[in-house]
């Protein structure tokens, strides 16, 4: 006997409705942070390259300093929240650098840590593998790439949807404009082409193309580059966006490799533009880091081993600086008389940190772990809570229900991976419920409070009096829903957890994969 399909309008009509929803209206819980104006984004960028040059000449006033015990100390009293650059600082090519897993336990004790990387390579579901792989813990919240940037750069001046991007680029950008359902052509798929010079050749491009993004892109041929200056040059209002210009990049730890800035330079060179920047320095990543987790500037360090991108970023942006001299900038370039940037103080790598000792707990911070240790907590929710019934099973009556959960939580588990089939706008955390007859899905977001749950996706199996064993699933709102608005302000229970689902574009995506899941765990279960 098969299981009944799930009766639910998430797994029905609103389905469709809702993973439409991903483009069109995206999660609420990021809309404040790319909500500005197309002009005004323009105009910020405009300003944001005109006054590097003027403010790196003002931070020249005083000699860099070693950082000392007493530096260090003073730095992890007053500092809430550490941005780290990530090549350099975190790892050089695909070895972490000594001391950093240490460091970063550290401060995860009272600390919120945000991963930043001009690397445009991968996206953010590609780092947090790399991050997993050198066996450091990270959430997918806390990384903000290059990549991300530029998808999200496009979203806040509300690209056209007829439009489409030609990336130069690999595969880190392609994946961040599909989550944010913007077209995009070039890219790896165009690596191989060439141009074959013969008379009278002439390169057809694409007239609908109206921004091309360009990042680091160890592919880069003649072909993508006279692709990218026909578009900017020959289409109306097409955009050139740089996800940075870094001069040098890490590619491995034995030498440092040509940067992005070569290919912006080329398509510079070609097109007698200049591209609007979303990477460091500019201010259009530090501006939405800072609204997307409620941070004031000057709670936030910046962490970075270049001194004219993640120093000059955070000194431009209002934030402490730290140089570390474990990546690009040598001590002798920090301190040559030419060298007019310097940071708050430096060391010679993230593990000097390990040094100092790691304050108390102020009373604020208590309150907040407190809070996290609450919504981490395995528990059901209680009996009288407000849910929303997203969909029934019933179970064949040969299934063992015990057998079934087990099933059932190891799919849900593996919805954690922030695989490429699955990419979750947030990161989700899975508990068993303490009964053992179901699980818990938490959507997380990193809030000023702490780590709180957006919503929880129960599903629980129930005796059900003439249908035998039901897998229920439904809804509930989570504590950061209230504090980020995403629940509306209606007191009616029933209409705050439908405008949490409309919110959230994780849900329909989770139950669009649940019914092969309990086809599956009906099987194995029998």
């Amino acid at each position: 006997m098969a299981c009944r399909a799930l009766a639910s309008p998430v797994c029905s009509s609103s389905s469709a409705r809702l993973v439409s929803a991903r483009q069109n209206n995206r999660c609420a819980s990021r809309s404040s942070t790319w909500s500005a104006a197309p002009v005004q984004q323009q105009r910020r960028q405009q300003a944001g390259r005109m006054s590097v040059t003027a403010q790196a000449a003002g931070n020249g006033a005083t000699k860099p300093q070693r950082a000392s015990l007493e530096d260090k100390k003073s730095m992890l009293d007053k500092v809430d929240c550490f941005i780290f650059d990530c090549d350099g600082v975190i790892w050089r090519g695909d070895s972490v650098i000594e001391g950093v897993p240490e460091t970063l336990d550290m401060l995860l004790q009272g600390k919120q840590l945000i991963f930043v990387t001009n690397n445009s390579t991968k996206s953010r579901a590609g780092y947090l593998k790399k991050f997993t792989g050198l066996g450091l813990n990270v959430e997918a919240a806390e990384i903000y790439s290059s990549s991300y940037a530029a998808a999200a750069y496009l979203e806040s001046i509300q690209f056209a949807k007829e439009k489409k991007v030609y990336v130069v680029g690999e595969v880190g950008i392609e994946e961040e404009l599909d989550l944010k359902g913007i077209s995009h052509i070039g890219g790896p798929a165009d690596g191989d082409k060439k141009v074959e010079l013969t008379p009278g050749m002439l390169l057809e491009h694409d007239h609908d193309v109206g921004a091309v993004v360009v990042g680091f892109d160890r592919n880069i041929n003649y072909y993508k580059i006279q692709m990218a200056t026909l578009c900017i040059r020959e289409n109306p209002g097409c955009l050139f966006i740089a996800t940075n210009t870094d001069a040098v990049t890490h590619l491995t730890d034995a030498q440092e490799w040509a940067g992005n800035g070569s290919m912006v330079g080329a398509i510079k060179g070609s097109t007698k533009r200049e591209p609007i920047v979303v990477g460091k320095p500019a201010e259009f990543m530090l501006e939405n880091i800072a609204t997307q987790f409620g941070l004031q500037r000057s709670q936030i360090c910046m962490v970075g081993d270049r001194l004219d991108t993640d120093i000059l970023f955070g000194k431009n942006g209002g934030l402490a600086t730290i140089l570390c001299l474990s990546g690009v900038t040598t001590e002798e370039q920090l301190l040559s008389p030419d060298n007019s940037i310097h940071p708050d103080c430096y060391m010679d790598s993230l593990a000097a940190l390990l040094e100092a000792k790691q304050p108390r707990l102020s009373s604020r911070q208590q309150k907040h772990e407190a809070k996290r240790a609450v919504v981490m907590a395995v528990a059901a929710p209680s009996a009288g809570a407000a849910s929303l019934q997203l969909a029934t099973a019933a179970l064949p009556a040969n299934v063992d229900r015990a057998s079934f959960c087990r099933q059932m939580l190891q799919f849900a588990s593996t919805l954690t991976s922030n695989g490429r089939n699955m990419p979750f706008a947030l990161p989700l955390k899975v508990d068993s419920l303490q009964d053992g007859n179901g699980f818990q899905i938490s959507l997380l977001r990193v809030t000023p409070l702490g780590v709180l749950s957006v919503a929880d996706l129960v599903a629980n199996v129930e005796a059900v009096p003439g249908s035998g064993d039901v897998l229920m699933v439904r809804l509930y709102e989570g504590q950061a829903a209230a504090e980020l608005g995403l629940a509306g302000k209606s007191t009616d229970p029933k209409q705050r957890l439908e405008t949490l689902l409309s919110a959230c574009i994780d849900v329909p995506q989770i139950m669009a994969t649940m019914p092969e899941a309990i086809k599956r765990a009906v099987a194995l279960a029998r």
